[in-house]
């Protein structure tokens, strides 16, 4: 039996729907509105609005107003300093609201245009100074935000600028994005001052650098080998040295890994591992890796609590290697318990071709239907599959939780799909929680029938269907059929999104052009169709 919510919880949930649940003038007008008209719920009011934060203008904005100057005071492109030196009463309000920022995702503020360094980070900074000059030992060890647990930097020179004002001990995850500003004698010294001043970071995200980092980071390596209570990784693109992945691989609590390293230098790192190594190990993702080591890695890990598997590859596996992956999966899962399977090949768009030398069919992706809690299978590989009405309502029937479906990448499958309107139906009557779904088959039928449609087939979640190469006749047949099983679709895609017309034959453009008519043919259809209907029209197919 679980525990009840208190008052305090129950209030907390409501104050935080309130906030998140309207534009962001009205929320945060109705939860002021409850800190100043009630005192009961001014402290949880307040809580609410300052948790999370992604500048520190309106904190230094809550000093007294002779302090700081903005000019202009209105505008785009404003200036933001100090007007005078600091004094001891200047932090009574600062401190009040300083220890309810739990979380800082860091961009500029939107008017500060012309600094370099965000003007809100150099005042910080003036404070931090006069901090250290009067002795503050305590508040230098909590940082300016003594309650702060998550940063978030989409920059790299604005990470740098921060970690000594607000990096502490009590500081559990640091996040680092994509524009990289800095060097790496400054990437260096930001690593250093995490290891210093942040020694229980439980999450860890590090996803700067170029294609040279791809290759050891010894830097990094040396950061992970000094966290002993992590929790979640990501190191992309910079992969880690065999100390920092046995180190990994001892930590008890790590359920999350996202890095570059390949399958082979996992092996390779484990060989003196003794011990089971991961064994918390619920979510994993690797890029660049090869698909062929991957069975020897999931025998070395026996992974009993995987959830979710993400894989990238630069280039194509075979099927072989791809068959036995997911045997090996199968295999060593203690119980069906995965829920997210995503096999990536990155491809270009305009110059992107389908492989056919590759062929996925019903008997490789088999061992995959023992995963009965499957919410998610992308298997975005540009290669051909080959797959009938019969295998997609086996698998459809083996995941009924399926929640996002993507068979192939976006081009289509190259060969014709043997799948018609009778296998969709059977994927949303067996899938009712199905949101996304990307896949090729074959429309022509339903130029001459309207299908019987079941309560159960129609689907109101998803709201874009992506058909790849998919075969169609006649664009209101089909448009009249989605608007009945998906009424909710509002768009398809395809091949043509991503090829150039010149690409393709004029019977192929011709296709194309259908398809592209189904989106305007559906919204007429939607206006006048029933949600479900069981009359036919000239023959019937059921589910």
């Amino acid at each position: 039996m679980h525990p009840c919510l208190s008052v305090q919880e129950i209030l907390w949930i409501i104050f935080d729907s309130l906030l998140n649940d309207a534009p962001s003038r009205e929320n945060k007008g109705t939860v002021i509105s409850l800190a100043i008209t009630c005192r009961t719920f001014e402290n949880m009011a307040l809580d609410v609005l300052w948790r999370t934060q992604v500048n520190l203008v309106p904190l230094i904005k809550c000093m007294p107003a002779d302090l700081w100057k903005e000019d202009p005071a209105y505008g785009f492109d404003r200036y933001m300093g100090l007007n005078r030196d600091l004094v001891a009463s200047d932090f009574l309000r600062f401190d009040f609201y300083a220890q309810r920022i739990i979380n800082l995702k860091y961009l500029p503020y939107g008017c500060h245009q012309r600094a370099k360094v965000p003007y809100d980070l150099a005042i910080c900074h003036t404070i931090q100074r006069y901090l250290e000059q009067h002795g503050e030992a305590e508040r230098q060890k909590s940082g300016l935000l003594p309650n702060l647990r998550r940063m978030e930097f989409s920059n790299s020179l604005h990470a740098l600028v921060a970690p000594k004002l607000f990096l502490g001990e009590q500081t559990t995850a640091f996040s680092l994005g994509f524009r990289d500003e800095c060097g790496e004698v400054e990437i260096k010294l930001l690593f250093a001052l995490i290891r210093k001043q942040a020694p229980n970071v439980e999450n860890l995200e590090i996803c700067v650098g170029g294609a040279e980092s791809l290759l050891e980071c010894p830097d990094l390596s040396e950061l992970v080998r000094g966290l002993e209570g992590l929790r979640g990784l990501t190191t992309r693109p910079r992969s880690l040295n065999a100390s920092a992945i046995r180190h990994l691989a001892s930590i008890p609590y790590l359920h999350f890994l996202r890095s570059p390293n390949s399958a082979t230098q996992i092996l390779q790192a484990l060989a003196l591992v003794a011990s089971h190594p991961f064994k918390s190990m619920r979510h994993l993702e690797m890029s660049g890796a090869s698909l062929s080591t991957w069975p020897a890695l999931l025998m070395r890990l026996r992974p009993h609590q995987l959830v979710s598997v993400a894989l990238d590859f630069e280039a194509l596996p075979s099927g072989l290697d791809i068959q036995r992956f997911f045997l090996a999966l199968k295999e060593t899962s203690a119980s069906p318990g995965l829920r997210a399977l995503r096999l990536n090949q990155p491809w270009k768009p305009q110059s992107a071709r389908v492989s056919t030398q590759i062929i996925l069919d019903f008997g490789i992706l088999e061992p995959l239907l023992a995963f009965n809690n499957l919410q998610t299978l992308h298997i975005a590989l540009v290669c051909a599959i080959t797959l009938d009405d019969s295998h997609i309502t086996q698998m459809a029937k083996s995941w009924p939780k399926l929640q996002n479906l993507q068979l192939g990448c976006h081009l289509g499958w190259e060969k014709p799909s043997s799948i018609t309107h009778r296998g969709l139906l059977a994927v949303a009557a067996s899938c009712p929680e199905l949101e996304t779904l990307t896949i090729s088959f074959d429309a022509s039928e339903l130029r001459d029938i309207s299908p019987v449609i079941i309560p159960e087939a129609v689907n109101t979640k998803v709201k874009y269907l992506s058909v790849g190469d998919s075969r169609i006749v006649e664009s209101a047949g089909v448009a009249r059929f989605l608007s009945l099983v998906f009424p909710k679709v509002v768009g398809i895609g395809g091949a043509w999104l991503y090829i150039s017309a010149g690409a393709f034959t004029q019977p192929q453009r011709r296709q194309h052009q259908m398809w592209q008519d189904v989106p305007e043919l559906l919204q007429k259809s939607q206006r006048v169709a029933t949600p479900f209907t069981g009359s036919r029209i000239s023959g019937s197919v059921g589910v």
